[in-house]
């Protein structure tokens, strides 16, 4: 009955095509977490305003699962993205709401905290979540030279893989900050937004649920945090209601899959519009 209820309600809505920006750095700029190791214990940075712009667009068991989305019907699809993590209470939280419903999520992951709770990333991994780099020490790479850039990726890259026992694929520039020089020396396409929940600013359940609503559409790639109780609140309104106007969540990689859209090394993406 459910399912019936769901389906009557989902609309099927026009579509742009690949979501494309100009050029040029940006999102969590001017004065974000900055330089030095980014070891946020506590879950409290804080970050500025984001204003990221895409460059280039072009299991648990089955009985853990509480609605299982159906392989037809679902045509929007849309990919939620958690910055600067794990967090020893908060990944874990996400990872469970997520698992309820068998959907994906993509993490992109601090390395040097990649062993602050490591059960917490094998879960999300071990469920089918994406998990991609956010830089070993979490450094602005646009104050960094091509050495310091591909060190700091490896690093990163190693240390997560040392727990997830997944390569690394993708990764997020921390403050969304990028240049000629860094996406050169990058051997990852980097992911960017199109939809930014304002968690870091909010701490509040309801200001972050009601910005992705009145923003997201489909094939919107979301920023949120798994650092802030507050997110971890939003997400268990959020899926159920945009399940509930025809919105699948997938990883950034499924998301691109399903838009015929293969992510190179060294180029932008915020969006993929069908």
């Amino acid at each position: 009955m459910l399912l019936a209820v769901m389906l009557c309600a989902f609309t099927l809505s026009g579509c742009d095509g690949i979501f494309d920006s100009g050029s040029g750095g940006g999102g969590h700029g001017g004065g974000g977490h900055g330089g030095g190791n980014f070891v946020p214990m506590d879950g409290s940075p804080s970050h500025s305003k984001d204003t990221a712009k895409d460059e280039e667009t072009d299991k648990g068991s089955d009985e853990d699962i509480i609605y299982k989305p159906p392989t037809g019907g679902y045509t929007k699809r849309v990919a939620l993205t958690f910055d600067d993590g794990p967090h020893v209470e908060r990944t874990k939280m996400l990872a469970d709401e997520l698992a309820k419903y068998g959907y994906h999520a993509t993490f992109f992951v601090v390395g040097n905290r990649a062993n602050y709770d490591a059960e917490a990333l094998k879960k999300a991994a071990g469920i089918g979540c994406e998990i991609g780099s956010h830089t070993h020490t979490h450094k602005n790479l646009t104050n960094l030279t091509p050495s310091q850039i591909v060190e700091e990726m490896n690093n990163s890259a190693n240390s997560i893989s040392a727990v997830t026992g997944v390569p690394v694929t993708l990764m997020r520039p921390p403050e969304g900050a990028h240049n000629e020089t860094v996406r050169n020396n990058l051997n990852y396409p980097l992911i960017m937004w199109s939809v930014d929940s304002m968690d870091w600013k909010y701490r509040d359940a309801q200001k972050d649920y009601d910005s992705i609503m009145n923003t997201v559409f489909d094939g919107s790639i979301i920023l949120m945090h798994d650092l802030y109780p507050a997110t971890a609140a939003a997400v268990e309104k959020l899926i159920p209601d945009l399940m509930a106007k025809g919105y699948k969540f997938v990883t950034v990689s499924e998301l691109m899959a399903a838009r015929g859209i293969t992510m190179q090394a060294g180029k932008t993406y915020s969006a993929a519009r069908p």
